[in-house]
């Protein structure tokens, strides 16, 4: 479950907040932000923040989010026909 936090149309940004989640991350806040890329088409960046915690063993919090993060741009590529 998350939290939105930011919409800011102009700079074609939002923001939210992880409430819970399966992910070894606490504190988790993440930035979605479109830009031009200068050949017509968007440049989509996604940055988190958050504190790793245990999870199980040989879990890797940050390859986690990463994955995680790359399974979301990845879908959203799909799902809109690019």
């Amino acid at each position: 479950m998350a939290r939105l936090e930011i919409i800011a149309e102009k700079e074609r940004l939002y923001r939210y907040s992880s409430l819970s989640s399966q992910l070894p991350a606490a504190n988790y806040t993440a930035t979605l932000r479109a830009r031009d890329d200068g050949a017509g088409r968007a440049l989509v960046e996604w940055s988190s923040e958050f504190e790793p915690t245990a999870g199980a063993p040989g879990n890797d919090p940050l390859k986690a989010v990463h994955d995680c993060a790359q399974a979301g741009l990845d879908n959203r590529k799909k799902t809109s026909g690019l």
